[in-house]
C-alpha cells in the first residue's frame, strides 16, 4: 500500500514540474528518474510476473526520456551516469543482458573513480557478465572491486557484502564450493548483525550458504541452514513463493537424509501453498506435483495418488505450448514405469512410445536417454509377447550403448543381459550364453562375486548352460551360488533377465 501511495506522489510531482517548468527542466528530468526508479523497485517486489513486466516497461520508457533530456545538458554528468545505470538495471531485470552490459560499460566509462556509485556500476557490470555465463570475466571484476570496497566502504557495508555474495555465486557456478561456502557464511554473519535474521538479503545469503553445503554433501549442516531460512521466510510472509521453494528444497535434503515422512509433509505443504498462491498451472506448482509423486510412488498404499499426480502434471504440460519438453518426457517416462510395475502393460507401452518418439526428435536416436527408453519399451513388448519388435529394440539399445558408453558400462551390461534373456526365451541359447558370459565376467571384475547383480548373472548363465546341455558347468555355477547365498530361491527356473522383472531402466 505504501509503495502505491509513493508512486502516486512521484507521479503528482512529475505532473506539477512538467506543468510549471516544461519537459526538459532539470527538476522534471529528476522526477522522471525518480519515478522510473520507484517503478523498478515495485517490479522487484511484485509476485505477478505480468504486472512486474509492465512496471519494467514503464520504468524503461521513463529512464529513456530522462536520459534524452540529460544528454542535452552540458553539466549533467552525474545525473546522466545515474540514469544510464538505472536503465541498465531495468534491461538487466528484463533479461536483455547484452544491452544491459553495454550500458553498464558506458556508465563505468563515465566515472572511473572509486566512489560508491562508480564501484556499484562495476559490480552491476560483473553481474551482467555472470548472467551471460561469462564467469571468468565476472570473477575477475568482482575480485578487482571487492578489495577497494572493503577499504573505501568497510567490510560490512551493504554494497561490499553484495559484491562478496555475488562473487560467491560465480564461484558456485564454477564448482569452487569451498571458497563459495566461506564467502556466503561471511556475508550471512554480517547481514544478520546489520539487517536482522528476516531481512530478504539475509535470507538470500542463508539459502545460498545452505545450497553450497548441500552440493558438498554436508547434508546435516545444510538441513539446519534451510530450516533457519524457512523460519525467516515464514516470519516475513508465509505465503511468499520463496517460502514454498525453501520447503521443497528442504524436503529434498530430508529425503537424502532418510527422513521421508517429514519430507512428504513438507512437499504437501509446498504444493498446497503453490496451488493457492500461484495456481495449478504454474511451473513451480508442477514441480511440487512431480516432487510429491516421486516420493509417494515407492509406497504401496499411495500408488494411485502417485499416478493421479503424474497424470495431472502431464495433462497440464501437454496442453502448454511453452512446455519444457525434456521435463515433460521425463515425467511421462516415470508414469509409464509406474504403470509397468503394476503390470498395466498396454498403457505403459503407449506412454513409452510417446517418450521414445519425443527423445528421438529432441536428442537423437543414439543419445543415452533415448537408448534407455528404447530398452524400457523393449521390456514391455517382451512381457506382452511381441518378441520380434522387442529384440529389434534391445539390439538397437545395446549397440548404441556400446558405442556411446563403452562395453563395460553398467547400463550397457544391463541391455546385454536383457537381450540375452530374450534370446534364451526364444531358444537362441548360443547367443544367450555368449552375452551372459560377457556380462558375468565384467560384473565379477567390477562388483565382485558377491554383488546381487553378479549373482543374478551367474544364475542366468547357469540356466542357459543347463538348457544347452552343458550340465557340468551349469552345476558348478549352481553350487557357487548355493555356497554364497540362498539368493532367489530354487535354481531351476526361467532366466532372470533383471531383478526388476521387465528389465526397465528405472
Amino acid at each position: 500500500g505504501q509503495m502505491d501511495e509513493a508512486e502516486a506522489l512521484f507521479r503528482e510531482a512529475l505532473m506539477r514540474r512538467r506543468s510549471k517548468f516544461g519537459d526538459c527542466h532539470l527538476d522534471t528530468l529528476a522526477s522522471l528518474h525518480s519515478l522510473a526508479e520507484h517503478l523498478r523497485q515495485q517490479a522487484k517486489l511484485e509476485v505477478d510476473e505480468v504486472v512486474a513486466q509492465g512496471r519494467l516497461w514503464d520504468a524503461e520508457a521513463l529512464f529513456r526520456k530522462a536520459l534524452a533530456g540529460w544528454n542535452t545538458k552540458s553539466k549533467a554528468g552525474h545525473s546522466t551516469f545515474a540514469t544510464i545505470s538505472g536503465l541498465a538495471v531495468v534491461l538487466h531485470d528484463q533479461g536483455r543482458l547484452a544491452e544491459a552490459e553495454a550500458l553498464y560499460r558506458q556508465a563505468c566509462s563515465l566515472d572511473g573513480s572509486s566512489d560508491p556509485q562508480a564501484l556499484e556500476a562495476v559490480r552491476q557490470l560483473a553481474g551482467a557478465l555472470h548472467d551471460q555465463g561469462k564467469l571468468s570475466e565476472a570473477e575477475a571484476l568482482y575480485r578487482e572491486v571487492i578489495p577497494t570496497m572493503r577499504t573505501k566502504l568497510g567490510d560490512d557495508h551493504l554494497s561490499t557484502l553484495g559484491s562478496i555474495h555475488a562473487l560467491a555465486s560465480v564461484l558456485m557456478d564454477r564448482s569452487e564450493l569451498v571458497e563459495a561456502e566461506a564467502l556466503f557464511l561471511e556475508v550471512l554473519q554480517a547481514r544478520r548483525l546489520k539487517l536482522g535474521l528476516s531481512h530478504p538479503d539475509t535470507l538470500a545469503s542463508n539459502l545460498c550458504a545452505a545450497k553450497a553445503l548441500k552440493e558438498q554433501g554436508k547434508l546435516q549442516e545444510a538441513q539446519k541452514m534451510y530450516r533457519t531460512a524457512l523460519e525467516g521466510l515464514q516470519a516475513t510472509n508465509r505465503d511468499h513463493p520463496d517460502s514454498f521453494t525453501c520447503m521443497s528444497t528442504l524436503a529434498g535434503v530430508l529425503v537424502e537424509l532418510g527422513k521421508p515422512v517429514e519430507a512428504e509433509a513438507l512437499h504437501r505443504q509446498a504444493l498446497q501453498g503453490r496451488r493457492g498462491r500461484l495456481g495449478d498451472k504454474h511451473e513451480d506448482t508442477l514441480a511440487s506435483i512431480r516432487d510429491l509423486a516421486d516420493l509417494v510412488k515407492g509406497q504401496e498404499d499411495k500408488l494411485s495418488e502417485a499416478e493421479a499426480l503424474y497424470r495431472e502434471a502431464a495433462g497440464i504440460m501437454r496442453m502448454s505450448p511453452s512446455r519444457d519438453v525434456p521435463c515433460y518426457l521425463k515425467l511421462i517416462s516415470k508414469l509409464a514405469t509406474l504403470l509397468a510395475t503394476q503390470e498395466r502393460l498396454e498403457e505403459a507401452e503407449l506412454l513409452f512410445r510417446e517418450v521414445l518418439d519425443g527423445r528421438c526428435t529432441e536428442l537423437g536416436a543414439n543419445h543415452q536417454d533415448t537408448l534407455s527408453v528404447m530398452n524400457n519399451l523393449a521390456g514391455i513388448l517382451c512381457a506382452r509377447g511381441e518378441m520380434r519388435e522387442a529384440e529389434k529394440l534391445y539390439r538397437m539399445a545395446m549397440k548404441g550403448k556400446r558405442a556411446q558408453l563403452g562395453d563395460n558400462h553398467v547400463s550397457t551390461l544391463h541391455s546385454m543381459s536383457n537381450l540375452a534373456g530374450l534370446m534364451a526365451k526364444q531358444g537362441s541359447l548360443g547367443e544367450a550364453e555368449v552375452l551372459y558370459r560377457e556380462v558375468m565376467t565384467e560384473q565379477r571384475l567390477q562388483f565382485g562375486n558377491d554383488h546381487p547383480s553378479t549373482k543374478a548373472s551367474i544364475l542366468n548363465l547357469a540356466h542357459v548352460l543347463d538348457d544347452y546341455g552343458k550340465g557340468s558347468e551349469a552345476e558348478e555355477l549352481y553350487r557357487e551360488i548355493k555356497r554364497k547365498t540362498s539368493f532367489l530361491g530354487k535354481f531351476k527356473s526361467e532366466p532372470l533377465v533383471q531383478p526388476s522383472g521387465l528389465g526397465l531402466n528405472i
